[in-house]
C-alpha cells in the first residue's frame, strides 16, 4: 500500500484518527464493557440483536461453522441466522477480543471500523495524488459523515472501508492496471459483503455508474488478469455465504410489501433534516412526522460545490470528478426509492422487477450514506485550495465543517447479564409474546437473545431482518397465554421450557396458570433471574406430514400464473407445523388439461406455518397458466406416501 507515507506519519494518523473514534462516541470509552452506543432509535432492540449476532459468529467459530445457519432462534424453524445480516466478518474480527467481554469487543469493532473507514478514505486519495494534510483531514471528516452518527446503534451500516476500497482499486485498475489492484477491488468487495449485505448492493450501482467514464480502459487486455483475480476473490469470499443464504430466504418464501419500502424511502425534504444526535439539529428547523435525517451537512455541500469547479478545471481529474458527481446524483435517486415518481412512473420499479435483491430491499434511504461520501470525495479539490492559503482561512473553514457534524454524547444502553441457561432445558419461550411489529416491542426478546450468547439454546422467540409467518400466528395464539389453545399451540412445537414474567399477568391470567399447574399441564420450575420457569408436559414437535386428513384445494388463473392455495381441514385440536427445513411437504400437482393431456408440478410449500383448527392461513404457490380455454382438474398429491389430498376444477374461458 504505497501512500508515500512514512511509519512515523502512519503512527500519528492512527493516534489522531483512534482519537476522533473515541471522540465521536463519548462517553462509551468509559463504559465500553458493559453498554452499547445508541444513534437515533430510541431503543436498544438492534444493538442487542447485533451483539447477539457476533456472539452466534463467535460461538459458530469455535465450533468449525458447523449448523452455521441454524441458529438458537425461532425453533423449530431452521436457516434462522439467514434471516438478517450474517456479518461473518465482523464475527470474525469480534472472535479476536471476545475474551474480553462481549460489550468491550463489540465496541472495539465499532471502533475499528471507524478508523478504517478514515485510512480507507486517506489510502484512496493518496493514490489519486491528494496530498498527506489534506488526505488526512477529508478521511477524518469521514469518520464524522452525519449518516454514522445517526445509525450508531446499527453495528453494520458503520463500516465503509470496504466501498471505497473497492472504488480506489477500480479506478487503480482502469489507469495502472496491476494485480495488486485487482486484489485490492476484490478485497473491497468481499469484505463489504462480509460486512453488510446492504452496502454490498448498493456498491454494485456505484460501480456500475463508473463503467461508462473507464470502458475505454477495461477493454485493454492488461486489465482482464487482475479483473478476473478481484472477481475471483469475490468468488471464493462472498459465494460460500451468499448461495446457502439466498437459498434459505428462498425457501422461505419471504417478501416486503410496497406500502413497507415505500416507508422505507426517502423523500426530497428528508436531506434538509439533520439527525438529531448531531448538536446542530439545536439550530436548524426540523419537520414533524414520519422523516428520515439525511442532512449531510452544509459545509460539507458547499465544499463539494466548490470542488466540482475546481476539479473541472484540471484536465486530469475531469473524469474522476465527473463520475463523482454522477454517483452522487444517482445514489441520491436510489436512496428516495419509490418515492420517485414521474407521473404514475415509478423507476425504482424497474430496479425491484429486474435487479436481484432490490425486490425486498427495505430501506432504500440507506443510499443517503453513499451520497455523503461521495459529497465528500469531492471536497477535496477545495481542501486543496484552502491548504494554499493562509493557515488561519484554512483552519476557520475546517472548524465550521466541523462543527456541524460533532454529535451530541452518545446515548447508552446497558447489556444484560449473562443467564444460567444450564438450568433451563430447551427449547424454551420467554413471555409475555411481543404484540406489536415496533421494533421496540422486542427490546425485551433481543434483551434475553443477548444474554444467552455464552451458552446459546434453542428459543422459540427471535428477532431478525425476516420473520417467519409462524411468528405471527404465535402472536395471536400466545396473546392471553395460559389457555389451552396456546399451551396445545407450545406442546405441538415441542416446547419443554416457559420462562414467564409473573408481573406481566393479569388476575384472570395468574388464576389460569394455577388451574393448568393444579392440572399437571405446567410443572413449576426454578426461578430463573426475574423469571419463573415452567416445564411443559407431553411436549412433542408434530410436523405437518402427520397429519393424514383432507385438504382443500382453490385456483385462482391469473394473467401469466395460476395461484393455487390448499387448506387442511383439520378437525379437531390438533396442531401442526409446516416449515422447508424442519418439517417440508413434498407434493405432486397433476393438471389435467380439456383434452385429457396431464401436466405435473412438484409442490414444495414455502414458508413457515402452524396448521391448526380454526386457522385462516393457506399454503400459496403459483403454477404456470395453461394456454389453452376449457375446464381443467387440478389434483394434489402427496409424493412420500403417493395419497391424493384434494382436488378442485377451473375454467378458463
Amino acid at each position: 500500500m504505497n501512500t508515500g507515507l512514512t511509519k512515523k506519519q502512519w503512527g500519528i494518523v492512527f493516534v489522531v484518527y483512534v482519537g476522533v473514534a473515541l471522540a465521536v462516541t463519548w462517553p462509551l470509552v468509559r463504559f465500553a464493557h458493559k453498554m452499547l452506543p445508541l444513534g437515533s432509535e430510541g431503543t436498544p432492540t438492534v444493538p442487542l440483536f447485533n451483539l447477539w449476532t457476533l456472539g452466534w459468529n463467535v460461538n459458530r467459530l469455535a465450533h468449525g461453522l458447523q449448523n452455521y445457519w441454524d441458529a438458537p432462534i425461532f425453533y423449530p424453524v431452521r436457516g434462522s441466522f439467514a434471516f438478517s445480516e450474517p456479518q461473518p466478518l465482523t464475527g470474525l474480527l469480534a472472535g479476536v477480543f471476545w475474551w474480553l467481554g462481549p460489550a468491550l469487543a463489540y465496541n472495539l469493532v465499532l471502533w475499528l471500523f471507524l478508523v478504517l473507514n478514515g485510512v480507507s478514505v486517506l489510502v484512496l486519495l493518496r493514490r489519486r495524488g491528494v496530498r498527506t494534510g489534506v488526505a488526512v483531514l477529508v478521511g477524518m471528516l469521514a469518520m464524522l459523515l452525519p449518516y454514522l452518527a445517526q445509525e450508531r446503534g446499527v453495528l453494520q451500516l458503520q463500516p465503509f472501508f470496504g466501498v471505497v476500497m473497492a472504488i480506489d482499486g477500480l479506478w487503480w485498475l482502469a489507469e495502472r492496471p496491476s494485480l495488486l489492484a485487482g486484489i485490492w477491488l476484490g478485497v473491497g468487495v468481499a469484505s463489504t459483503f462480509l460486512t453488510s449485505e446492504y452496502y454490498a448492493l448498493f456498491l454494485g450501482v456505484v460501480l456500475a455508474t463508473a463503467v461508462p467514464f473507464l470502458l475505454p480502459q477495461f477493454l485493454r487486455r492488461s486489465v482482464w488478469l487482475p479483473l478476473l483475480l478481484a472477481g475471483g476473490i469475490v468468488a471464493v469470499f462472498v459465494l460460500p455465504v451468499a448461495l446457502p443464504q439466498l437459498h434459505i430466504l428462498h425457501r422461505m418464501g419471504f417478501s416486503r410489501s410496497e406500502n413497507t419500502i415505500t416507508i422505507g424511502s426517502a423523500n426530497w425534504r428528508d436531506y434538509t433534516q439533520p439527525p438529531h444526535v448531531l448538536w446542530i439539529s439545536e439550530y436548524l428547523p426540523t419537520v414533524s412526522g414520519r422523516h428520515q435525517h439525511l442532512f449531510p451537512g452544509g459545509m460539507l455541500v458547499v465544499l463539494a460545490g466548490v470542488g466540482i469547479w475546481l476539479g473541472w478545471q484540471q484536465s486530469s481529474r475531469r473524469r474522476w470528478i465527473a463520475w463523482l458527481t454522477t454517483a452522487v446524483f444517482t445514489t441520491l435517486l436510489f436512496s428516495i426509492g419509490l418515492n420517485l415518481k414521474i407521473g404514475d412512473w415509478q423507476p425504482y420499479q424497474l430496479f425491484r422487477e429486474f435487479v436481484p435483491g432490490f425486490d425486498n430491499l427495505r430501506n432504500p434511504f440507506r443510499f443517503a450514506l453513499f451520497t455523503q461520501i461521495h459529497l465528500l470525495l469531492l471536497t477535496t479539490p477545495a481542501w486543496e485550495r484552502l491548504a494554499k492559503r493562509p493557515f488561519p482561512h484554512t483552519l476557520l473553514i475546517a472548524i465550521l465543517a466541523l462543527t456541524e457534524l460533532i454529535p451530541k454524547p452518545a446515548r447508552l444502553t446497558p447489556i444484560p447479564p449473562p443467564m444460567p441457561t444450564q438450568d433451563i432445558t430447551p427449547p424454551a419461550i420467554f413471555l409475555p409474546f411481543p404484540q406489536e411489529s415496533a421494533t421496540a416491542a422486542y427490546a425485551p426478546t433481543t434483551s434475553w437473545m443477548a444474554a444467552t450468547i455464552h451458552n446459546p439454546i434453542p428459543l422459540i422467540n427471535g428477532y431478525s431482518g425476516y420473520f417467519p409467518r409462524l411468528n405471527s400466528q404465535l402472536k395471536e395464539l400466545l396473546a392471553d397465554f395460559p389457555t389451552p389453545l396456546a399451551l396445545h399451540t407450545l406442546r405441538a412445537l415441542g416446547t419443554k421450557t416457559i420462562l414467564l414474567e409473573p408481573a406481566s399477568l393479569t388476575t384472570e391470567q395468574t388464576e389460569r396458570l394455577q388451574q393448568a399447574i393444579a392440572k399437571g399441564e405446567l410443572l413449576p420450575g426454578p426461578q430463573i433471574a426475574t423469571w419463573q420457569s415452567y416445564q411443559l408436559t407431553n411436549s412433542r414437535l408434530h410436523r405437518a406430514t402427520e397429519f393424514d386428513g383432507g385438504w382443500v384445494l382453490q385456483a385462482t388463473p391469473g394473467k401469466t400464473a395460476a395461484r393455487v392455495a390448499a387448506f387442511a381441514a383439520i378437525p379437531d385440536a390438533s396442531i401442526y407445523l409446516v416449515s422447508p427445513f424442519t418439517a417440508p411437504l413434498n407434493w405432486e400437482l397433476h393438471l389435467q388439461a380439456p383434452n385429457g393431456t396431464t401436466q405435473i408440478y412438484p409442490i414444495r410449500p414455502t414458508g413457515s406455518l402452524l396448521l391448526y383448527h380454526g386457522s385462516d392461513r393457506w399454503l400459496t404457490f403459483t403454477i404456470p397458466r395453461p394456454q389453452a380455454n376449457g375446464r381443467y382438474t387440478l389434483t394434489l398429491f402427496d409424493t412420500s406416501t403417493n395419497h391424493q389430498l384434494a382436488h378442485t376444477n377451473f375454467t378458463l374461458p
